[in-house]
C-alpha cells in the first residue's frame, strides 16, 4: 500500500513538472512573438541602431528560455533512466518535439550572432536579411517542436485533450 502511494505521488509530481515545462514553452513562444513584433516596429520607426535593443532582448530571452527548457528535459530524462550517456541524452532530446525546440533555439541564437555581424559589416537595413530569415526559421522550428510536445502531452493525457485542441 505504501509503495503504491509513493508511486502515485511520483506520478503526480512528474505530471506537474511536465505541465510546468510546457507552460514555460508557451511563455517562451509569447516572449519571442512579442519581441518579434516589437523588433519589426522598432526597425521601421527607429531603424538599426545597435544590437542590444529591448526588442532583441525580449526575442532572444524567449529563445534562450526554450533552449534551457529543452536542456532540462534532456537532463531529467537521462537521470530518470540512470545513464546520462550522450546517446541517451540525444534520444530523449529528439523525442516528443523537444529536439525541434533545441535545434530551433540554437538556430535563433546563432542567428543573433550572425545578425550582429551582418549589420556591422554589410549595414543592410532590409527586414528580410539572411540572419533575419535564419532567425525566423529557428522560431518556426521552435513552434513546431512546441506543437509536437503539446500534442504528445495530450495523447498521454498529461494535459486535457480540450486544451491541446
Amino acid at each position: 500500500m505504501r509503495d503504491r502511494a509513493w508511486e502515485l505521488i511520483a506520478w503526480s509530481t512528474a505530471i506537474w513538472a511536465e505541465r510546468l515545462l510546457l507552460a514555460g514553452l508557451l511563455v517562451s513562444g509569447g516572449l519571442m512573438g512579442l519581441g518579434t513584433a516589437w523588433d519589426i516596429h522598432w526597425h521601421w520607426t527607429v531603424g538599426r541602431d545597435w544590437f542590444w535593443t529591448p526588442p532583441h532582448m525580449l526575442l532572444y530571452s524567449g529563445s534562450a528560455l526554450a533552449g534551457f527548457l529543452a536542456f532540462l528535459v534532456v537532463f531529467r530524462t537521462s537521470v530518470e533512466r540512470g545513464s546520462p550517456g550522450v546517446r541517451m541524452m540525444l534520444r530523449s532530446l529528439l523525442s516528443r518535439g523537444w529536439g525541434s525546440v533545441a535545434i530551433g533555439s540554437a538556430l535563433m541564437i546563432a542567428a543573433a550572432v550572425f545578425d550582429d555581424f551582418w549589420h556591422r559589416t554589410v549595414g543592410d537595413r532590409a527586414i528580410w536579411s539572411p540572419p533575419h530569415v535564419m532567425g525566423v526559421t529557428g522560431g518556426l522550428i521552435i513552434s513546431l517542436g512546441t506543437t509536437i510536445a503539446l500534442l504528445h502531452a495530450g495523447r498521454r493525457q498529461v494535459l486535457p485533450p480540450s486544451w491541446v485542441r
